[in-house]
């Protein structure tokens, strides 16, 4: 008989604010788990839907010339600034409605996919 016993930790969600009408900065941790690794995707997700909001593509070419991909949601408003450690999505103007739990989902080429989440609360309505 084989037993297999998985051991779940609750870790507590990072809350971040931002003013609505300001910048929200959401960031997302992308240490390698394992040496020699590069990322080849950094996509961000909000809430549970099927397709992400905001892509960061690695596969072609040097991190300097990734190519950013804002999904319909945030064209026009957002940038996932990688100058910045750690890497920080800015969301510029934000909305009431930007409030809620956002993913940050790291995909390296050999070592498991990583998803950090974060929760951006907003404050006021204007």
């Amino acid at each position: 008989m084989i037993v297999i016993r998985f051991l779940f930790i609750s870790v507590p969600i990072r809350e971040f604010l931002a003013v609505v009408g300001g910048e929200a900065r959401l960031p997302c941790n992308i240490a390698i788990p394992k040496e020699p690794d590069i990322i080849s995707l950094i996509l961000w997700y909000r809430e549970a839907p099927k397709s992400p909001i905001y892509t960061l593509d690695f596969r072609k070419g040097l991190p300097n010339d990734a190519k950013h991909f804002p999904g319909k949601m945030l064209t026009g408003r957002a940038h996932f600034d990688t100058a910045e450690y750690p890497p920080t999505l800015k969301i510029n103007p934000t909305y009431v409605e930007d409030e809620g739990v956002y993913k940050c989902r790291i995909e390296y080429r050999r070592s498991r996919t990583v998803t950090r989440p974060v929760k951006l609360i907003t404050i006021g309505n204007c």
